[in-house]
């Protein structure tokens, strides 16, 4: 008898092998094209606006036009601010109403105040936010901010293209 030629076995390793190698692709594929779609092609000037409901008086005062403005956690700086607004600070309580039911009511608390600043940064710009150092920023994020030698919490109220 001749020698019978050995058929090679397809077992449950091989097509966990498989499965592995079309992940792994499926992934870098994925990522490709996220990071195109995210960045929106050519650099933008942009008008971003933060907003804080509570700050301490001495913070809001320290903060002078052209101060530094940066996130604090990613270091992405924001330039230097074109704009500052102050206000009452806005906190929210709780109150027991005539029926029983619990309602919140916006309230100032003394000794603080309400910012709102604006920076106009080049970046990237797209449906989801600002792309700035591969960092996205979006409407309603929230991130620490570096303001001169002060450090507060705030959120993106507002992103605008300025040039196009």
């Amino acid at each position: 008898m001749s020698e019978k030629t050995k058929k090679t076995k397809f077992n449950v390793i091989d097509l966990l092998v498989i499965i592995l190698i079309v992940a792994a692709v499926c992934v870098v594929a994925v990522s490709k094209l996220m990071s195109s779609d995210t960045a929106g092609g050519q650099a933008k000037t942009m008008k971003i606006t933060f907003f804080a409901e509570e700050v301490s008086d001495s913070i809001a005062e320290s903060i002078e036009e052209e101060s530094i403005v940066s996130d604090s956690i990613t270091e992405v700086k924001f330039g230097g601010c074109t704009e500052i607004k102050l206000g009452d600070s806005i906190s929210y309580i709780s109150s027991k109403g005539d029926d029983g039911t619990y309602k919140y009511i916006a309230t100032s608390r003394p000794g603080y105040k309400s910012i709102t600043l604006s920076c106009t940064v080049t970046g990237k710009y797209s449906t989801i936010g600002a792309v700035l150092e591969d960092n996205i920023y979006g409407v309603g994020h929230t991130l620490d901010l570096l303001v001169g030698n002060s450090r507060f919490t705030a959120r993106v109220r507002d992103i605008v293209v300025v040039e196009e």
